[in-house]
């Protein structure tokens, strides 16, 4: 089934809009309905109530004024329906985009994001917590229509599950649904080398290796599509195989599913999302992981 609500992060910056074009192409081809909110903050004006002046509120109240007019105004330049607009005044960033996901309960949310070496603290935190579907945007252009290259892991070299395979695919399958292009699938297996006698690698290991992979994954395709779907393999890193398919495949979006690691964990193991956010030149759809949830800082 295609998309029915789409959450769209609408950045304060009037020239940002990357979020914004990407939801309603998205929503033109599903006839989804878009949310749209919006995050202000300017730590100057966001004092405690008892000490900020009358003139900090005033100057609170006028900014909020003119997100919300700026929303109003891209609603009414949109030719696919917008279901509500809001602006939320607070800080963290995630926290406050969170709590309009608990309540909105959208089918994806689709915001923005920087090249930065690594996402930002906030913007990492919301993906962590987000338990819906995260369209992360880059700054290129779609091709018409975008094409999607899907990563999954039978092995479970990576610590990915069936059931995460199984979500990639569903997830997948309803942008498919939502954009009318078909989806190809990745296994970046990231094989060590083995030894057999003289050869320093077995390519007959390897070549087997592959096909019991692609038979596993066959098996979690929709039995129509079992034997259509595009299945490619790389023995590189995930974070290296991804990268390079996109660049050389031109593939727009990359649908990538978390797995539920402490922070610890992935200060020592490391994460392939966290890696790939300021690597790639296309967008990311980020599959939540299980475990997914957040708690307001108040709670």
């Amino acid at each position: 089934m295609p998309f029915n609500n789409i959450l769209v992060a609408v950045h304060p910056d009037e020239t940002e809009t990357t979020a914004l074009e990407r939801a309603t192409k998205i929503a033109q081809h599903c006839d989804a309905k878009l949310h749209l909110h919006m995050v202000m903050w300017k730590p100057n004006l966001a004092r405690d109530l008892f000490h900020i002046t009358d003139q900090g509120k005033a100057d609170q109240e006028k900014l909020v004024s003119e997100g919300t007019d700026r929303l109003d105004q891209l609603k009414s330049q949109l030719d696919v329906p917008v279901a509500n607009t809001k602006v939320h005044w607070g800080h963290p960033f995630d926290e406050q985009l969170l709590q309009a996901i608990e309540t909105e309960k959208p089918d994806l949310v689709v915001m923005a994001t920087t090249r930065d070496d690594r996402p930002s603290t906030s913007e990492w935190r919301l993906i962590r917590g987000c338990k819906t579907p995260l369209l992360l945007c880059h700054h290129h252009d779609w091709a018409s229509p975008p094409r999607t290259l899907a990563c999954v892991d039978p092995g479970h070299a990576h610590d990915k599950t069936d059931e995460i395979d199984q979500a990639i695919i569903n997830l997948s399958e309803r942008l498919e649904a939502s954009l009318g292009q078909p989806y190809e699938l990745l296994h970046a297996a990231g094989m060590t080398p083995v030894l057999d006698g003289d050869q320093p690698y077995t390519y007959q290991y390897r070549d087997k290796h592959d096909g019991d992979n692609e038979a596993a994954i066959r098996e979690l395709l929709p039995a129509d599509k079992a034997a259509q779907v595009p299945v490619h393999f790389s023995h590189s890193t995930p974070a290296e195989a991804i990268t390079a398919f996109v660049e050389t495949r031109k593939f727009d979006i990359c649908v990538l599913g978390l797995v539920n690691r402490t922070r610890w964990q992935e200060l020592l193991i490391g994460s392939t999302p966290r890696d790939l956010i300021p690597k790639m030149n296309c967008d990311l759809l980020l599959l939540p992981h299980p475990g997914a949830s957040w708690v307001p800082a108040s709670a």
